[in-house]
């Protein structure tokens, strides 16, 4: 489980922060991981990146996973319903993602 965070954090500075274009394999090891930071990135990742990258259905199921964990991946997959990106418009289920999230938020900050 640590191995997985610290895949996410180098896979984050080193292709999201410096902005260089990673290789697939990195973006399907951190989708293989269970880690909650290690999907977040993948989907950061495939999010930014066009081409090969680029799958909205895959970006929204690695948020929701993500989102069980993460307030900020509930956010996130809560625009993607709202925008309908990987998946029809859903205004109900993205106001309850936004709720998730913030009350994720709140938990923290307690």
């Amino acid at each position: 489980m640590k191995d997985d965070y610290y895949l996410a954090l180098d896979a984050y500075n080193r292709y999201v922060q410096d902005d260089t274009r990673p290789p697939i394999k990195v973006v399907r090891e951190l989708e293989a991981s269970d880690h909650e930071h290690a999907l977040l990135t993948a989907a950061i990742i495939r999010n930014r990146y066009q081409g090969k990258f680029l799958n909205p259905e895959a970006v929204l199921a690695a948020l929701i996973k993500a989102g069980e964990k993460i307030g900020y991946a509930q956010y996130l997959a809560g625009l993607c319903y709202a925008n309908g990106y990987g998946t029809r418009k859903h205004r109900k289920t993205a106001a309850r993602r936004y709720q998730k999230g913030a009350d994720m938020a709140v938990m923290v900050f307690s």
